[in-house]
């Protein structure tokens, strides 16, 4: 017997794959056995979908290169990496950097707890 998901009122494609399958890389897989309603972006309430169990392996060529690859972090040695060739400015060489700059590719929030530290927390998705 084949599992389904009836939608809620407002539930979207990327929304149903994340909450059967726990994330919205699934999204083509859903939509994959539910051709009859390709052309709904936004569901209503009551719609029932077919959520068969996912592949042994997913084909990760597939997907965009936000969802296959890790996240980066790369330390800077100032701020001035940051800028642009024509706006980074001489610092002397013994200068420490008054604050560590990070670069940063993924999905991230950051919180400051009001005394100067930040939190870089990484989002799952």
């Amino acid at each position: 017997m084949a599992k389904t998901y009836t939608t809620q009122q407002g539930d979207a494609w990327d929304l149903i794959a994340y909450r059967v399958y726990g994330s919205e890389s699934y999204t083509g897989w859903l939509m994959q056995h539910n051709f009859e309603h390709l052309d709904t972006m936004i569901f209503g309430a009551g719609v029932v979908l077919q959520t068969p169990e996912l592949p042994a392996e997913q084909k990760t060529s597939d997907l965009p290169p936000w969802r296959t690859q890790s996240p980066v972090i790369e330390r800077l040695d100032s701020a001035t990496e940051l800028a642009a060739p024509e706006q980074q400015t001489q610092t002397a060489a013994n200068q420490e950097p008054a604050t560590e700059v990070l670069a940063i590719q993924g999905n991230f929030t950051v919180s400051d707890d009001g005394e100067g530290n930040l939190t870089i927390t990484e989002v799952a998705g």
